[in-house]
């Protein structure tokens, strides 16, 4: 862990009726290290600073299905909460949105 902690915390959902979701699991990638993750809320430890996070989950025949990605600032001492959502189809884009 670097001397300058900074938090960021992701919460992964899906649209509710949407069951089969459950059975993957999401992949949060930020800055090109991928750290596959269950649902819900999951909390990375990184450098303050600027970094780039990626997030998708595997779908039948789509390996990055419903992939987003955001740029974000983060702040050392100020935990950063990060929301992503999957769209109604697979080839439409995640959400993403500061909670």
């Amino acid at each position: 862990m670097p001397d300058r902690a900074a938090t960021i915390e992701i919460r992964t959902s899906h649209i509710w009726f949407s069951v089969f979701q459950d059975l993957c699991s999401p992949v949060i990638e930020i800055d090109g290290e991928s750290h596959k993750r269950s649902w819900g809320t999951h909390s990375f430890f990184v450098a303050p600073g600027q970094h780039e996070i990626t997030a998708y989950h595997r779908w039948v025949f789509f390996s990055r299905a419903f992939e987003s990605r955001v740029s974000v600032e983060v702040v050392d001492g100020v935990p950063l909460r990060l929301r992503w959502h999957t769209g109604w189809f697979v080839t439409s884009p995640g959400r993403w949105t500061v909670s």
